[in-house]
C-alpha cells in the first residue's frame, strides 16, 4: 500500500475491536466512518471467532464479506465462498483430552453440539441449558465440524498438545485467555484475508486489518497495514499502527479519509 493511497479492503476483528466483548452495538462514530469508507468504494470484512455475527452489527457495518469461526466459514452476503472443516482425525485428536468437566462446544454451519462427560449429561442444570439453547449432544456421530471451543481453567496443556498438529489452528490457552481454547482447521484469519483479496483480485498489501488478540496475528501479518487495538504482545511485531483501545477506532478511520492528497481513484472498481 503506497503512501497516500486508500486501502482497497478493510478487515476487522469483532470482539475487542469493533465492539466490546460479546456486544452487538457498534459505536456511532465507527458507523459514520464506515459509511464514508463505503462511499469511497472501499470493501470491508468482519472476521470473528464467533459462530454468527449479530444482525445489528451487520446492519450498522454493512460488510462486503463476513468470516466466522476464525475464517472457517467465509461468505459474501448469503453466498458461501469457502468452508474449512476439521477432518474426522483432527476432530478426534481435538476431543481427546483429560480436562475434567470441560465445556466443549462443536460448531457446524447448521448449529452447535455439546461434547459432554457422562456426569455433565446427567446434570439437571446442564440439561436445562441444552434445552433452553436448542443444543444437541455429540455422541461420536459424523459431523462437519468447523470449530471446537473449550472452556476450562486448565486448557493451556491441551492447547500445547494441539499446537503440535500441523493441520490445526489453535488460539487461546495463553494470556489473557487462559481458560478458553478455540480449535479450527488449518485455516486462520490470515488465510481468510488472502482468500478475499484473491476474490477481489487485489494484493494483500492493499488491505488494512484491525485486531486486538492472538487470533488476529495472522491477518495483521498478511495485510499491507496492521492496526493493533490495545497492547497484546503478539501483535506488536505485525502491526504498523497501534491504538490504545477501541474507543479510538472511529476517530482513526475518519482521520485516514481526511489525509491531504489522498488518492481514491483505485477503489472505485470494487
Amino acid at each position: 500500500m503506497h503512501c497516500g493511497d486508500l486501502p482497497r479492503l478493510l478487515v476487522f476483528d469483532l470482539d475487542g475491536t469493533l465492539v466490546s466483548e460479546g456486544a452487538d452495538q457498534v459505536a456511532l462514530d465507527v458507523v459514520s466512518a464506515l459509511q464514508r469508507w463505503r462511499e469511497a468504494g472501499v470493501a470491508s470484512m468482519i472476521l470473528t471467532a464467533r459462530d454468527q455475527i449479530p444482525t445489528p452489527i451487520l446492519e450498522h457495518v454493512q460488510p462486503t464479506f463476513t468470516g466466522v469461526m476464525n475464517g472457517a466459514l467465509i461468505c459474501r452476503g448469503a453466498q458461501v465462498i469457502a468452508e474449512n472443516a476439521l477432518s474426522p482425525d483432527d476432530l478426534r485428536a481435538t476431543l481427546n483430552h483429560s480436562l475434567h468437566d470441560a465445556q466443549v462446544i462443536i460448531s457446524t454451519r447448521d448449529g452447535v453440539l455439546a461434547a459432554l462427560s457422562e456426569a455433565q449429561q446427567n446434570s439437571i442444570q446442564i440439561k436445562k441449558w441444552l434445552g433452553r439453547h436448542g443444543v444437541q449432544l455429540y455422541r461420536g456421530q459424523a459431523v462437519t465440524a468447523l470449530k471446537v471451543r473449550f472452556v476450562h481453567q486448565n486448557v493451556a496443556a491441551h492447547a500445547r498438545t494441539l499446537r503440535t498438529v500441523p493441520t490445526l489452528t489453535v488460539t487461546g490457552g495463553i494470556p489473557p485467555y487462559l481458560d478458553s481454547l478455540v480449535v479450527t482447521a488449518a485455516a486462520n484469519k490470515g488465510a481468510a484475508l488472502r482468500r478475499i483479496a484473491q476474490t477481489l483480485q487485489i494484493d494483500p498489501g492493499e488491505v488494512m486489518a484491525f485486531g486486538d488478540s492472538d487470533n488476529d496475528q495472522a491477518m495483521l501479518s498478511v495485510a499491507g497495514r496492521g492496526v493493533r487495538i490495545g497492547h497484546h504482545p503478539q501483535l506488536i511485531p505485525v502491526s504498523q499502527t497501534g491504538l490504545d483501545d477501541r474507543d479510538q477506532l472511529g476517530g482513526y478511520l475518519h482521520s485516514l479519509l481526511e489525509t491531504p492528497g489522498l488518492n481514491t481513484s483505485r477503489t472505485q472498481s470494487l
